[in-house]
């Protein structure tokens, strides 16, 4: 860290680990990392087997990364990487970090639910490699013991036991900020300040929503090394501003190509969970005072420093004191640099009335690296006292490690119920052997969720489940519209248990959304699964097969001959059908119908609000045949949906619908 004391010691990428070192000396350490990182993934695992996710279906926001992991690895392997590119313009990932690490996981072990975890031992391998970088002039016990501490902070757990992007983000622009406060900024070589930006950028790449923060953090990083230059060094002005467009320029070009195809998508989940009408449902109500401690000792910093919190802070203070009165002029202002750039990754989140313990991770991995300069610096120190100093640092460590949240209890009847639960309603609706694009309506999510459901299904068939819940919502004509033109719903009594209440509004509503669905004709129940409250889910099955339109022109019902009976045919009449879809629904939907014709060949063309003209023909007379039209609805108020039949449809030439459907389309 302090080059006033020792010769400059650049990063492998600057000068290549292999130019200096003896071949078999760099793969030994690379053998070590390996070791230490798969050790430490592995125990991470299994106490996920035993006490955390890993003992329960799947569910959010893991669950989300492998649906879409899933879906991309299916385009790869069917159509190839060109359709993967196609793909990923069309459709951008929340986070292409996490989408391709649980993709490029399922492709090489397989789709089972521990794989991306096992994913995540990548990201502990980059940080111990960074650790032994940091301190590569130590001995290589004393740079195990480095690695040991941080690996104790339960930040490092969470790393493996969370399949989100928001730590490997943070871990990212926590590095990128160590690199550039850690050495001389203008006299580092070009590769190491482009490192140092590029690091900024993969952090924004891996969490686009939150590279606000992303971007605050690089400026107030950058600033600082640039004005501690200015303080010890006095560099050439020019000099000075190549460096920082050197840095700059990784920073950027590494997330823009992503940031040019996703730029929409990225600001409008911004602005909805910050300004929008999102904004209420995750902000958290709350003292000034809790607001400030949240990513200190509160939930945030419960989860993220846990036990070492005080150790981190202790070191990092009595460190920058110590710099200080020993008049280690460089090593006080590099240390100081750091707290500042932590206190500005603090203060971001901190500020915000959205809360979410993973917000503040830049600010745990900053506040992580300066104790591990104090600590790097003194194992460099004579003598045994420093040494025996970090070594009953690494005792208090030891006792403050965890491997996760301990969550529920392999075993348990929480935990067997979750299981049960899902396994149950996942096999009724697989046993049912639907069409793919088949609507599938919750009235509320949870342990039970429409990703689980979703994964499951691609897994299984390699088709996506055309299912979703209205979760954030306790709209009862909400839930009433959505049910209405589903064909399988899972409904639940309140206090269950398993779905989500609280600021989850569909929670609140349950009961009321189960009377919505056992009052509604169409459906049939087919089946009930208890919970241990006594309260169940139920899952509903649509019997009448015509839904998601009103006021039919040139469509009639056929009277069934008895009184009471629903009506389970129409019959076109005249040149077309048009169906109105009522406003303030979906924009994406499906049309799905069966028809049969007398006359063949039967061409029936499509069209919406008067535009298109895709068509089906119809070869075989006196067959039911399956008709399915994606669409995308322009604009708000009510939308015409025409089918025009050529020849007509006429009492010669009856054309006869089984089945009518126009459905939401939730599949990618």
């Amino acid at each position: 860290m302090y080059h006033d004391e020792r010769p400059a010691v650049l990063l492998p990428c600057a000068e290549g680990l292999m130019g200096s070192v003896v071949r078999d000396t760099a793969l030994r350490r690379f053998l070590i990392w390996l070791v230490i990182s798969a050790a430490f993934t592995a125990l991470v695992i299994q106490f996920s087997y035993a006490h955390g996710k890993l003992s329960c279906p799947p569910f959010y926001d893991d669950v989300a990364y492998f649906e879409d992991a899933l879906h991309r690895l299916e385009v790869f392997h069917s159509s190839g990487t060109g359709s993967l590119i196609v793909d990923y313009v069309h459709s951008p990932p929340h986070s292409a970090f996490s989408s391709f690490l649980a993709a490029g996981a399922f492709a090489i072990f397989g789709v089972f639910d521990w794989a991306p975890y096992v994913a995540n031992g990548l990201v502990i391998l980059a940080l111990v490699a960074f650790l032994d970088f940091l301190c590569r002039d130590l001995t290589p016990w004393r740079r195990i013991l480095v690695i040991f501490i941080v690996l104790c902070v339960p930040i490092s757990a969470m790393t493996v036991h969370e399949f989100r992007p928001d730590i490997p983000s943070a871990l990212c622009a926590a590095m990128g900020t160590t690199m550039l406060l850690w050495r001389s900024f203008s006299q580092a070589p070009w590769q190491y300040r482009m490192t140092a930006g590029g690091l900024f950028g993969l952090a924004a790449l891996f969490k686009p929503p939150t590279s606000p923060l992303t971007i605050i953090v690089f400026v107030a990083a950058i600033g600082i090394a640039v004005t501690i230059d200015w303080i010890l060094l006095r560099p050439d002005a020019r000099g000075m501003l190549i460096a920082i467009a050197q840095c700059c320029a990784a920073a950027i070009l590494i997330p823009l190509p992503h940031f040019l195809i996703a730029w929409r998508d990225t600001y409008g989940y911004i602005y909805q969970k910050i300004f929008g009408s999102s904004h209420s449902t995750w902000a958290r109500q709350g003292t000034v005072l809790w607001h400030l401690r949240y990513y200190v000792d509160g939930p945030g910093g419960a989860a993220m420093f846990g036990g070492m919190l005080g150790p981190l802070v202790i070191v990092t203070v009595v460190g920058l004191i110590a710099f200080a009165a020993l008049q280690f002029r460089e090593q006080a202002l590099r240390l100081f640099g750091l707290t500042i750039v932590a206190a500005v990754a603090y203060a971001v989140p901190a500020a915000m009335d959205v809360k979410e313990p993973f917000f503040g991770t830049t600010f745990t991995w900053i506040l992580a690296f300066a104790a591990i300069l104090v600590v790097a610096d003194l194992l460099r120190r004579p003598g045994w006292l420093p040494l025996a100093t970090v070594l009953i640092l690494s005792a208090l460590s030891l006792r403050a490690a965890r491997l996760g949240p301990n969550l529920v209890q392999r075993g348990s009847p929480v935990v067997r119920e979750r299981n049960r639960l899902v396994q149950d309603i996942y096999a009724a609706l697989y046993n049912e052997n639907f069409p793919v694009y088949t609507r599938v309506y919750l009235t509320t999510t949870g342990y039970v969720n429409p990703g689980v459901l979703d994964y499951y299904y691609r897994r299984d068939t390699l088709h996506a489940m055309n299912v979703d819940a209205n979760a954030f919502s306790d709209d009862l004509a909400a839930h009433a519209r959505e049910i209405a033109s589903a064909d399988y719903v899972i409904a639940s009594q309140s206090g269950n248990h398993i779905a989500y209440t609280d600021f989850v509004k569909s929670g609140l509503v349950q009961d009321q959304t189960l009377a919505i669905v056992r009052g509604n004709a169409d459906f049939q129940q087919i089946g009930a699964y208890p919970t241990l409250t006594g309260k169940s889910y139920f899952l509903f099955r649509r019997i009448n097969p015509f839904c998601g339109w009103i006021s039919p022109t040139g469509l009639a019902p056929v009277i069934p001959s008895e009184k009471n009976q629903r009506i389970t045919q129409y019959i076109a009449a005249g040149p077309s059908t048009k169906l109105v879809i009522p406003a303030n629904g979906p924009s994406k939907l499906r049309l799905v119908a069966r028809i049969e014709s007398s006359m063949a060949p039967l061409k029936v063309h499509f069209k919406v609000d008067g535009r298109g003209n895709r068509a089906r023909v119809f070869k075989e007379p006196g067959k039911n045949q399956e008709l399915s039209f994606a669409l995308t609805l322009r604009g708000g108020g009510d939308h015409t949906v025409e089918l025009q039949f050529d020849p007509p449809a006429n009492a010669g030439n009856p054309v006869t619908f089984s089945q009518l459907e126009i459905i939401p389309d939730e599949q990618k």
